[in-house]
């Protein structure tokens, strides 16, 4: 039970470290203190690895600043459980086996005996991934992103919130200037898609042998590894085909652009971000109403377990879908590829997907509420920026974050801070808990349906 309670009092207390530093005068252009209501929503931000934001980091923050929105988003990634297990292997210390079964959950662990060489290999490996990320980006960035060393500071910041899927950008218009390089956007989609499919599943990808004959000796693709991999490509390109469906026509987005290239390239963006990457090349609120819908829903579905991504996660809404169809079919046990899934990840995956798609109504009707009357907060702007809150994602339909009130901002971030604990908090809580009746009580029908 402690650490189901320090966990989120540990992420707390980074949001606060974090929107000190921001407001000190060091940390943003004005030379004075930024207002606290302000770095505070920017810290949650970065922290929950949103990339909401009330404030423009390009034009707000100095580079001082802007680094330490990058390193909030960086821990923000790795989770603070799981960077404790980094410096505790680096220190050559164990973990309690309360804290090691909380990151073991997450990252969906069952092994706890190479927790330690995971740990050291999330960091590693995250550093590298957006190493070599930067250097594409660096070598590929249109001049928009200038020159020199800010060109370089540019593909580093870009980087890192690719892979992180934070949504925050120190370009003006998020990233639109990349409609102009093809090649740094398909670079940017590659680092979005890594991030998003989690650290356990790169490790698994990673261990296998492929050039081993015997298959013993070669290692084997798990289960979470395959639905995550299918998952991400079938999302993927439903997303890319009812995009160009939307978009290509009269009025649409993508007849802004003149050559096929650069329609491809960006419908293959804006396919890949809404789930919870949160940069935007195009504006939200130009896109088509039913492109908007099916970004609320990718962004409900997110990226993988124990990823940089946010939403109830694809294996969470798999196994969902996979219930579903066991009991259309009238099956008792729910199977996938020839394997039998456990009780308690059915029931973890229907408990996820309700409490948020609950926990979406209630910020909603909050916000209906606090921000009735407001100019341009339409329903639909609020709802949209509702489900980009609790699922962690940063897009957003034009100025909507920046026009809320106070008491607005602060349910969005309450909204974040949930959506960013919730479906870790949620299966710490169900896990491993299950009771014996020791009295049965007789069986009555209800009418249903």
């Amino acid at each position: 039970m402690k650490n189901r309670i320090l966990l989120p009092f540990g992420f707390a207390a980074l949001i606060l470290t974090g929107a000190v530093l921001l407001a000190m005068p060091v940390a943003n252009t004005s030379g004075h203190w930024m207002d606290f209501a302000d770095a505070m929503f920017t810290s949650c931000s970065a922290v929950c690895i949103t990339g909401l934001s009330v404030i423009d980091p390009g034009e707000a923050l100095t580079r001082c600043g802007q680094i330490i929105l990058m390193v909030l988003t960086q821990i923000g990634c790795v989770g603070i459980m799981m960077l404790g297990t980094f410096v505790f292997a680096l220190v050559g210390r164990r973990m309690s086996i309360a804290d090691s079964r909380t990151v073991g959950v997450e990252y969906g662990i069952i092994d706890r005996g190479g927790l330690r060489h995971l740990a050291l290999w999330v960091v590693f490996s995250m550093l590298a991934i957006e190493a070599m990320g930067a250097w594409g980006l660096w070598r590929t960035l249109p001049e928009a992103f200038g020159t020199g060393s800010e060109r370089a500071f540019q593909a580093v910041f870009l980087s890192m919130m690719s892979f992180s899927n934070a949504g925050f950008s120190i370009m003006p218009g998020s990233v639109e200037a990349l409609h102009a390089a093809p090649v740094a956007t398909l670079v940017s989609c590659a680092l979005i898609i890594t991030g998003g499919l989690g650290f356990l599943v790169l490790h698994n990808l990673c261990t296998i042998r492929f050039w081993r004959r015997n298959l013993n000796k070669r290692g084997r693709m798990n289960l979470h590894t395959r639905v995550v991999l299918r998952m991400t490509c079938y999302l993927t390109a439903m997303a890319f085909v009812l995009f160009i469906m939307f978009e290509l026509g009269d009025g649409g987005v993508l007849a802004r652009f003149d050559t096929w290239g650069g329609k491809l390239s960006v419908a293959l963006f804006h396919s890949v971000t809404p789930r919870t990457a949160g940069l935007a090349i195009v504006p939200v609120e130009d896109l088509h109403p039913a492109t908007q819908f099916v970004d609320m829903v990718l962004m409900f579905i997110g990226g993988g377990t124990g990823s940089a991504g946010g939403g109830i996660k694809m294996t969470t809404f798999f196994v969902f879908v996979c219930s579903l169809a066991a009991i259309y079919h009238g099956r008792k046990d729910v199977t996938v590829h020839k394997r039998t899934l456990p009780v308690d990840i059915v029931r973890e995956s229907i408990v996820i997907t309700f409490l948020y798609a609950a926990a979406i109504a209630v910020c909603a009707t909050l916000l209906l509420a606090t921000e009735n009357g407001r100019a341009g907060l339409s329903p639909g702007r609020i709802i949209f920026e509702t489900v980009s809150a609790i699922t962690t994602t940063g897009l957003s339909v034009g100025d909507t974050t920046r026009n809320l009130s106070g008491a607005g901002r602060t349910i969005i971030c309450l909204a974040m801070f949930a959506g960013r604990m919730g479906a870790l908090t949620i299966v710490l809580l169900i896990a491993g808990r299950e009771e014996t009746a020791s009295i049965r009580y007789p069986k009555e029908e209800i009418a249903v349906g």
